[in-house]
């Protein structure tokens, strides 16, 4: 992890940090209904817990 030059290239983490937030907005909205049928597909008769893992480029 140590030798990871592309963590400390600034225009790679400005082009992420542009495109993470419009990512996120375009892809909310299709994903929505997947997500509150996966949640609500859970058992009722526990207590819920949840643990939603981000998947990501580690940047």
């Amino acid at each position: 992890m140590k030798d990871q030059p592309y963590r400390q290239n600034p225009l790679l983490r400005l082009s992420y940090s542009f495109i993470a937030p419009i990512y996120d907005f375009v892809i909310e909205r299709p994903m929505r209904a997947a997500r509150r049928a996966s949640l609500a597909a859970l058992p009722t008769d526990q207590p819920r817990r949840v643990l939603i893992s981000g998947v990501g480029t580690g940047l």
